[in-house]
Protein backbone atom coordinates (compact mmCIF):
# COMPACT_ATOMS: atom_id res chain seq x y z
CA UNK A 1 0.00 0.00 0.00
CA UNK A 2 3.15 2.39 0.69
CA UNK A 3 4.39 1.31 -2.76
CA UNK A 4 1.13 2.81 -4.24
CA UNK A 5 0.49 6.01 -2.51
CA UNK A 6 4.54 6.68 -3.66
CA UNK A 7 3.64 6.05 -7.08
CA UNK A 8 0.87 8.31 -7.13
CA UNK A 9 2.93 10.89 -5.56
CA UNK A 10 5.99 10.96 -8.02
CA UNK A 11 2.92 11.11 -10.85
CA UNK A 12 1.67 14.16 -9.63
CA UNK A 13 4.94 15.94 -8.76
CA UNK A 14 5.86 15.15 -12.37
CA UNK A 15 5.98 18.34 -14.61
CA UNK A 16 7.77 19.45 -18.07
CA UNK A 17 10.94 18.99 -18.51
CA UNK A 18 13.02 21.39 -20.03
CA UNK A 19 13.39 20.24 -23.36
CA UNK A 20 9.36 20.49 -23.53
CA UNK A 21 9.58 24.15 -22.91
CA UNK A 22 12.13 24.98 -25.16
CA UNK A 23 9.84 22.95 -27.71
CA UNK A 24 7.22 24.94 -26.85
CA UNK A 25 8.40 28.36 -26.77
CA UNK A 26 10.33 27.87 -30.02
CA UNK A 27 6.99 26.63 -31.60
CA UNK A 28 5.35 30.04 -29.97
CA UNK A 29 8.85 32.17 -31.35
CA UNK A 30 8.17 30.49 -34.74
CA UNK A 31 4.27 31.47 -35.00
CA UNK A 32 4.48 34.79 -33.47
CA UNK A 33 7.21 35.50 -36.92
CA UNK A 34 4.79 34.37 -38.77
CA UNK A 35 1.87 36.54 -37.98
CA UNK A 36 4.22 39.24 -37.76
CA UNK A 37 5.55 38.86 -41.21
CA UNK A 38 1.98 38.59 -42.79
CA UNK A 39 0.06 41.13 -41.24
CA UNK A 40 3.25 43.49 -41.83
CA UNK A 41 2.89 42.22 -45.83
CA UNK A 42 -1.29 42.75 -45.60
CA UNK A 43 -0.85 46.51 -44.18
CA UNK A 44 1.54 47.05 -47.16
CA UNK A 45 -0.62 45.95 -49.84
CA UNK A 46 -3.48 47.61 -48.13
CA UNK A 47 -1.28 51.14 -48.07
CA UNK A 48 -0.64 50.59 -51.88
CA UNK A 49 -3.81 49.61 -52.87
CA UNK A 50 -4.76 52.98 -51.27
CA UNK A 51 -2.35 54.94 -53.03
CA UNK A 52 -3.64 53.68 -56.48
CA UNK A 53 -7.18 54.30 -55.44
CA UNK A 54 -6.17 57.80 -54.41
CA UNK A 55 -4.39 58.58 -57.41
CA UNK A 56 -6.83 57.09 -59.88
CA UNK A 57 -9.77 59.72 -58.08
CA UNK A 58 -7.27 62.48 -58.11
CA UNK A 59 -6.39 62.18 -61.41
CA UNK A 60 -9.98 61.84 -62.84
CA UNK A 61 -11.08 65.16 -60.58
CA UNK A 62 -7.90 66.89 -62.34
CA UNK A 63 -9.21 65.51 -65.56
CA UNK A 64 -12.96 67.27 -64.93
CA UNK A 65 -11.14 70.09 -64.02
CA UNK A 66 -9.60 70.66 -67.47
CA UNK A 67 -12.72 69.55 -68.91
CA UNK A 68 -14.89 72.64 -67.71
CA UNK A 69 -15.32 74.91 -70.29
CA UNK A 70 -14.31 77.63 -68.49
CA UNK A 71 -11.31 76.31 -67.27
CA UNK A 72 -9.29 74.24 -69.83
CA UNK A 73 -5.94 74.15 -68.06
CA UNK A 74 -4.75 72.46 -64.84
CA UNK A 75 -4.51 73.55 -62.17
CA UNK A 76 -0.97 74.68 -60.46
CA UNK A 77 0.51 72.51 -57.20
CA UNK A 78 -0.09 75.86 -55.42
CA UNK A 79 -3.77 76.00 -56.29
CA UNK A 80 -4.11 71.66 -55.14
CA UNK A 81 -2.19 72.79 -51.94
CA UNK A 82 -4.83 75.50 -51.04
CA UNK A 83 -8.21 74.06 -49.46
CA UNK A 84 -10.31 76.68 -49.82
CA UNK A 85 -9.13 77.26 -53.71
CA UNK A 86 -9.85 73.42 -53.67
CA UNK A 87 -13.38 73.51 -51.84
CA UNK A 88 -14.20 76.80 -54.46
CA UNK A 89 -13.05 75.02 -57.75
CA UNK A 90 -13.02 70.95 -57.62
CA UNK A 91 -15.61 70.65 -54.27
CA UNK A 92 -15.97 66.85 -55.28
CA UNK A 93 -12.50 66.22 -54.82
CA UNK A 94 -11.68 65.06 -51.09
CA UNK A 95 -9.07 66.23 -49.35
CA UNK A 96 -8.16 63.38 -47.50
CA UNK A 97 -7.68 61.60 -51.01
CA UNK A 98 -4.13 63.78 -51.75
CA UNK A 99 -2.61 62.24 -48.16
CA UNK A 100 -0.11 59.28 -48.91
CA UNK A 101 -1.52 56.64 -46.10
CA UNK A 102 2.25 56.52 -44.77
CA UNK A 103 2.77 60.26 -44.63
CA UNK A 104 4.17 61.06 -41.00
CA UNK A 105 2.55 64.31 -40.70
CA UNK A 106 -0.74 63.49 -42.95
CA UNK A 107 -0.55 66.44 -44.34
CA UNK A 108 -2.50 67.52 -47.64
CA UNK A 109 0.53 68.77 -49.55
CA UNK A 110 1.62 67.69 -52.71
CA UNK A 111 5.10 67.76 -53.11
CA UNK A 112 7.26 68.60 -56.53
CA UNK A 113 8.99 65.45 -57.21
CA UNK A 114 8.58 61.90 -56.02
CA UNK A 115 9.23 61.00 -52.54
CA UNK A 116 8.02 58.05 -49.70
CA UNK A 117 4.92 59.58 -47.90
CA UNK A 118 3.84 62.16 -50.30
CA UNK A 119 2.57 62.02 -53.84
CA UNK A 120 3.98 63.79 -56.53
CA UNK A 121 2.02 66.27 -58.37
CA UNK A 122 4.06 68.03 -61.51
CA UNK A 123 1.86 70.38 -64.04
CA UNK A 124 3.49 71.68 -66.54
CA UNK A 125 3.71 73.81 -69.49
CA UNK A 126 2.87 72.39 -73.20
CA UNK A 127 5.47 69.52 -73.72
CA UNK A 128 6.55 69.90 -70.29
CA UNK A 129 8.49 72.65 -71.27
CA UNK A 130 8.63 74.62 -67.97
CA UNK A 131 7.09 74.74 -64.96
CA UNK A 132 3.49 76.73 -64.55
CA UNK A 133 3.42 77.97 -61.16
CA UNK A 134 3.79 81.51 -61.96
CA UNK A 135 0.66 81.11 -64.55
CA UNK A 136 -1.99 78.38 -63.72
CA UNK A 137 -3.91 78.97 -66.93
CA UNK A 138 -0.45 77.24 -68.71
CA UNK A 139 -0.99 74.04 -66.93
CA UNK A 140 -1.40 71.98 -69.97
CA UNK A 141 0.28 68.77 -68.49
CA UNK A 142 0.61 67.09 -64.87
CA UNK A 143 1.90 63.97 -63.93
CA UNK A 144 0.89 62.15 -60.69
CA UNK A 145 2.98 59.86 -58.84
CA UNK A 146 3.11 57.80 -56.02
CA UNK A 147 5.98 55.93 -54.28
CA UNK A 148 5.28 52.37 -53.74
CA UNK A 149 5.81 50.36 -50.31
CA UNK A 150 8.14 47.57 -51.79
CA UNK A 151 6.75 46.94 -55.10
CA UNK A 152 4.07 46.28 -57.29
CA UNK A 153 4.19 44.31 -60.59
CA UNK A 154 8.18 45.01 -60.99
CA UNK A 155 7.15 49.17 -60.29
CA UNK A 156 8.54 50.69 -57.34
CA UNK A 157 6.87 54.08 -58.53
CA UNK A 158 3.04 54.70 -59.55
CA UNK A 159 2.67 57.44 -62.13
CA UNK A 160 -0.36 58.97 -64.15
CA UNK A 161 -0.17 61.21 -66.66
CA UNK A 162 -2.89 63.80 -68.00
CA UNK A 163 -4.40 62.93 -70.77
CA UNK A 164 -4.91 65.95 -72.47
Amino acid sequence: MFQATRKRQLHHERGFTIIELCIVIAVLVILIILVATTYGGIQEKNRNLTRQTNLEAIHQQLEEYFNNPKNGHYPSRSDMDNSSWLAKNMPKLNPDLLVDPSSPTHSEKLVASPTFGAYAYEPTQINGTSSCESNDATCAEYTLIATYEGSVNGEKELVIHSIN
